[in-house]
């Protein structure tokens, strides 16, 4: 039971910093919704559901966030 706790745990976590990293990327790069989906090659309401967390980015899309927030100069 504590098992299956620590992985439900785990899961929601995961999901919340997969939340914040994608706004966190769209704003470093002061991107709208709209902005992000056109360089993903996404619809608006898909960057709005990611960061709802009511759907998670597809392998692409990871690849491609992944590669814009290598763009964000460090402060």
């Amino acid at each position: 039971m504590v098992s299956l706790c620590i992985d439900i745990c785990l899961v929601e976590c995961y999901t919340l910093v997969m939340e914040i990293e994608i706004i966190a990327i769209r704003k470093r790069l002061k991107l709208t919704q709209k902005e992000l989906a056109e360089k993903l090659g996404v619809d608006a309401i898909t960057v709005s559901r990611w960061e709802r967390l009511k759907q998670r980015p597809s392998q692409l899309a990871k690849r491609g966030l992944a590669r814009l927030s290598k763009g964000i100069k460090e402060e």
